[in-house]
C-alpha cells in the first residue's frame, strides 16, 4: 500500500479506497495508518474540497530506503541503529551479517565497473 501511496503526492479517501479494494484490505486501514503515524492529513475537508492525505516523513523514508536497496544501493551502516546496538538479539546479528555481506558485494561490483 505504501509503495503505491509513495507515487501519489497527495491523495483523497476515495483514491485510498480504490487501491484498498485491489489489495482487499480491511475497511479501517486508512484510520489505522493515520493512528500509527504512517499517513498525515495534509488538508482537512471543507464543503467544496475533499480532505487530502500524504505519507508521513517516516513512511516516505522507509519507502525511499526500499527503492534505494532494490536499485542496488547499500544500507548505510553508520546511520542504521541496527548496527549500533550493543545488545543484539540473534536475529539482529544475522540481519547485520547479511547486510554487511550485501554491502560488500555491492562495493566489489562498483569497483569492477570503475575498472572496466
Amino acid at each position: 500500500m505504501m509503495l503505491f501511496l509513495y507515487s501519489e503526492s497527495y491523495f483523497t479517501v476515495k483514491k485510498f479506497d480504490e487501491f484498498n479494494r485491489v489489495l482487499q484490505l480491511n475497511r479501517n486501514r486508512l484510520n489505522q495508518m493515520v493512528d500509527a503515524g504512517w499517513i498525515d492529513m495534509f488538508r482537512k475537508g471543507k464543503a467544496r474540497y475533499a480532505a487530502r492525505y500524504q505519507l508521513s516523513r517516516k513512511a516516505a523514508a522507509i519507502v525511499a530506503t526500499i527503492y534505494r536497496q532494490l536499485n542496488g544501493g547499500m544500507t548505510q551502516e553508520s546511520n542504521s541503529p541496527l548496527f549500533a546496538k550493543k545488545k543484539q538479539s540473534y536475529m539482529d546479528k544475522r540481519h547485520v551479517e547479511q547486510l554487511a555481506i550485501r554491502n560488500e558485494t555491492i562495493r566489489l561490483r562498483q569497483r569492477q565497473l570503475r575498472v572496466e
